[in-house]
């Protein structure tokens, strides 16, 4: 450690000066208070890069970047400059800098966000109508699917049928009507990865609306103990299996498969492209059964997708009615799902 002056200085200052430099060699303390009021009005203390301490009139400018202490000439601090910063230092301090900008910004859209939910809602009860409003529009969206479904497989079942009749006539099958079926195949396809992805929809919204239920209850302060909504809960789609790996796939089609072939008219069954269309009738209906399977990309998982469609033959009404019907649609994943012995879980 050390005391020195940059430029000439009268003896009385010098004198101080040296003392100080002295007695801070001799007892190994800095003591800028001290100092200063020997040294006059303009004393900077400041640290070289070996660590020395210099007390001078002016920081030299070659050591201007290692930061100083101005001191009154009752030896006080009037100022500090700290030291430069170093490039990694201005890195950190600019890394922080963003991420409590960040993270303010994002304290403020909460703060937004929440704001309006409390504009927006005023109770529960709100909220369950605001979420099956939204479900409510997706199911009809589903049904504008469902009925272009019902038109292309009828007339899939046409084209099929009359490749049917030609083939027993022994005749061969017009390039046409092959087309025609392929298309008609895809296009249902195509239309029950559309139905898929409603029904996901729905279970999304019901999730969202949990999330937000919490969240408004959390603002509102009502207690979790009190009667919630059980409307918000997801259960799995119960006439869909999701599956990945073409071994497992494989299996659980063929299950299915087996699954509506055992509900269904094994004679008229029409099957092909990732289809396969079974029927039921009685006194009342007639009834349609279809089992898709559908892949956005090879990435995803498979759906295999089982669709029961009715019509009264007297009144030409759409919605099911056969009790038994409805249960085979309703317990088809769970089935399913099942191994063919014992009843243990399929992988």
């Amino acid at each position: 450690m050390g005391c020195e002056m940059s430029q000439p200085a009268s003896a009385s200052v010098r004198l101080a000066a040296w003392l100080c430099l002295l007695f801070a060699q001799v007892v190994g303390l800095t003591t800028s208070a001290a100092c200063a009021a020997e040294s006059g009005p303009n004393l900077y203390r400041w640290i070289d890069d070996q660590g020395n301490v210099h007390y001078t009139d002016q920081v030299p400018p070659s050591q201007s970047k290692q930061g100083h202490t101005r001191l009154s000439e009752d030896g006080l601090r009037t100022d500090v400059v700290p030291p430069a910063l170093t490039g990694e230092e201005l890195k950190k301090a600019d890394e922080e800098q963003r991420r409590k900008a960040e993270e303010n910004r994002r304290r403020e859209a909460e703060r937004v966000a929440d704001l309006r939910l409390l504009q927006t809602y005023r109770t529960v009860d709100e909220l369950v109508l605001a979420r099956e409003g939204r479900i409510a529009g997706i199911e009809a969206s589903i049904r504008v699917k469902r009925d272009l479904l019902r038109r292309e497989q009828d007339q899939l079942v046409k084209s099929a049928t009359e490749r049917r009749n030609t083939v027993r006539a022994g005749k061969p099958i017009p390039d046409k009507l092959g087309s025609d079926i392929e298309q008609s195949q895809h296009k249902i396809r195509e239309g029950y990865a559309a139905v898929i992805g409603l029904e996901l929809d729905k279970d999304s919204v019901r999730q969202e609306f949990a999330t937000t239920m919490q969240k408004f209850k959390r603002l509102k302060k009502i207690s979790d103990a009190e009667p919630s909504d059980k409307g918000s809960d997801a259960p799995p789609i119960p006439n869909m299996i999701s599956c990945q790996g073409m071994d497992q796939c494989r299996s659980l089609w063929e299950r299915a498969s087996a699954y509506l072939r055992a509900h269904s008219d094994k004679d008229n069954e029409i099957s092909g492209g990732g289809l396969l269309i079974g029927f039921q009738k009685d006194q009342r209906e007639d009834r349609r059964l279809t089992l898709s399977w559908t892949q956005k990309s090879p990435t995803e998982p498979v759906n295999i997708f089982f669709d029961l469609q009715c019509k009264n033959r007297l009144t030409a009404s759409l919605v099911c009615t056969d009790p038994k019907a409805i249960e085979t649609r309703e317990t088809f994943r769970s089935a399913v799902l099942q191994s063919n012995t014992g009843g243990t879980p399929a992988p």
